[in-house]
C-alpha cells in the first residue's frame, strides 16, 4: 500500500465517521424517529429487489467463470423478426403500462409517472439498441 492509498483510506474513514455521527445526531437530537422509521419501511421493497439482483449477479459471475474456464464464453442468439416485434411491443408497452397504472391509482397522470415512464423507455431503448446492434 502506498502513502497515497493510506491517505485516501484515512480520509474515507474520517468522512464516513463524520457522516455516521451527523446522521445519529440528526435523528436523536432532531427527534426524527418517525421519519427514520418511515424511511426504513419504505426502503424494504428496494432491499428485496437489491437482494434478488445480488443473487442473480453472483450466479451469473459463477457461470461466466465456469464458461471462461471451459473456453465456451460466447452465446449465439438466433432471433427472427417475430422476436424483434415482441421486443418492440415490450419496449413501447412497458412505459404505457406505467402511465396506465399511474392513471388508475390517482385518476390523473402526474409528472412523476411521466418521469418513470421516460426512464424505463430510455433504459429499454439503450438495452435493445445494444442487443440488436450486435446482429
Amino acid at each position: 500500500m502506498t502513502g497515497k492509498d493510506l491517505i485516501i483510506d484515512f480520509v474515507t474513514y474520517v468522512v464516513g465517521l463524520l457522516f455516521f455521527a451527523f446522521v445519529i445526531f440528526f435523528i436523536i437530537l432532531g427527534d426524527r424517529f418517525d421519519a427514520f422509521k418511515n424511511f426504513f419501511i419504505s426502503i424494504i421493497p428496494l432491499a428485496i429487489f437489491a437482494l434478488i439482483a445480488v443473487v442473480i449477479v453472483n450466479i451469473r459471475k459463477r457461470d461466466i467463470k465456469k464458461k471462461k474456464d471451459d473456453s465456451n464464453y460466447e452465446i449465439t442468439l438466433f432471433l427472427n423478426y417475430g422476436d424483434r416485434l415482441t421486443s418492440d411491443i415490450v419496449f413501447t408497452g412497458l412505459p404505457l403500462i406505467i402511465l396506465i397504472i399511474g392513471f388508475l391509482t390517482k385518476f390523473s397522470i402526474q409528472r412523476d409517472d411521466v418521469i418513470q415512464a421516460l426512464v424505463v423507455f430510455a433504459i429499454l431503448y439503450f438495452y435493445f439498441k445494444s442487443l440488436y446492434s450486435k446482429v
